[in-house]
């Protein structure tokens, strides 16, 4: 399922999928830049970072991760 976000200039669409074990398959299909990053926070990457990194390593995307605090504050561009 695509959901659109309408903010004008900035719109864009967030990509649900029933498994993130899906999403080099959908990053090939978008033609996105295969140099990506994975933005989390610690205990998520660290729970299941491995699982995620590693097919899309496979895939050919080169990844970088980025931790940033658990909490609703770090969804924002200024954290």
């Amino acid at each position: 399922m695509v959901i659109r976000v309408p903010l004008g200039p900035r719109t864009y669409a967030i990509h649900v999928d029933r498994s993130y074990r899906r999403l080099p398959e959908l990053l090939r299909r978008l033609r996105l830049p295969v140099w990506t990053w994975v933005i989390s926070h610690r205990g998520l990457l660290e729970q299941h970072g491995r699982e995620l990194l590693v097919p899309l390593r496979r895939a050919g995307f080169h990844v970088q991760t980025m931790t940033v605090p658990a909490s609703e504050r770090a969804k924002s561009a200024a954290v």
